[in-house]
């Protein structure tokens, strides 16, 4: 489960809350939403893995790792939707990305600005030859038309991974997207207004 929370000194950025302007932390407010949030990413993570394992096999696996064996149910409907999303057509630049570009997953970044530590944890991050894409996931139960609002209000965390990107890339061009997962869309955020 992802989080963005601005302590004193340091600033962390995930995915299923946002600072409410008080640098207090915000939950994803549906009942089901850390767990159903966390298995997705789990799900997506090992799904665009080397060796992908089958369904079943994978449903064991985060079962066993986050302990939901009781929710066997409710797990077998998310791992749906990680698998729906990994073989959407318009994911296919995401999860099957062209010859010569580098895809990692849940990769950590660290870095300093104006005096704080920033740390986060992105999803799916693609290096190409003269670009970089950063995508983060967002597994909240929204319809196709929320999306680009959603957008919005996620723009800030996807700028701060930005900046700590072009630190280590500052010759490559950088892209953001969100990729909703229940929606089945991924929406482009404009870096340079956030």
């Amino acid at each position: 489960a992802g989080f963005f929370f601005i302590l004193e000194n340091q600033v962390r950025v995930g995915d299923v809350a946002v600072v409410n302007g008080t640098g207090g932390l915000v939950e994803a407010e549906d009942e089901d939403g850390l767990a159903r949030g966390v298995a997705i990413h789990r799900a997506l993570e090992l799904l665009t893995g080397p060796n992908p394992p089958d369904a079943d096999t994978l449903a064991a696996r985060i079962a066993a790792e986050l302990a939901l064996a009781a929710r066997r149910e409710e797990l077998e409907a998310w791992i749906g939707e990680a698998l729906a999303a990994r073989d959407h057509p318009a994911f296919a630049d995401v999860f099957q990305p062209a010859p010569g570009i580098e895809a990692r997953n849940e990769l950590p970044i660290l870095y300093a600005r104006d005096g704080r530590r920033v740390y986060g944890l992105i999803d799916r991050l693609l290096i190409g030859d003269e670009r970089v894409v950063v995508v983060d996931y967002k597994t909240h139960r929204v319809e196709a038309g929320q999306c680009d609002a959603l957008a919005t209000h996620y723009a800030p965390q996807l700028k701060l991974y930005a900046d700590g990107l072009r630190r280590l890339w500052p010759q490559k061009a950088i892209d953001a997207r969100l990729l909703f997962t229940h929606a089945g869309r991924q929406v482009r955020v404009d870096l340079e207004g956030a």
